[in-house]
């Protein structure tokens, strides 16, 4: 009965630091300071961890949506349809256009 009190008093710890990162009180830095914590005190198994992550959850969502977005709008390509596809195959397989005469054109 003994162990199993002290599992769940582990546990909880783990639980409570996890949902204040989830709940956006605490960065993803502090959360993982505080898991070191829990390690070196023994209340935890593993080797202490070094992150970069200056964010609560929210925020780091936030960054990330902001990144893909960043990235797609860098992206130079244009979607070609049906029509002009087939005449780009046409003009470089019947006309034999090479790639680069097809980019000018």
């Amino acid at each position: 009965m003994r162990g199993m009190f002290a599992f769940c008093v582990k546990k909880r710890e783990d639980l409570r630091i996890a949902l204040d990162y989830l709940e956006d009180r605490i960065t993803a830095n502090e959360a993982v300071e505080q898991f070191n914590e829990q390690v070196k005190i023994g209340r935890r198994r593993g080797v202490p961890r070094i992150t970069s992550v200056p964010y609560t959850k929210s925020e780091g969502h936030r960054v990330y949506e902001l990144s893909v977005a960043r990235r797609a709008s860098d992206a130079h390509f244009i979607r070609l349809g049906p029509e002009l596809e087939r005449k780009i195959k046409d003009d470089h397989e019947f006309a034999g256009l090479s790639i680069k005469k097809l980019g000018k054109k």
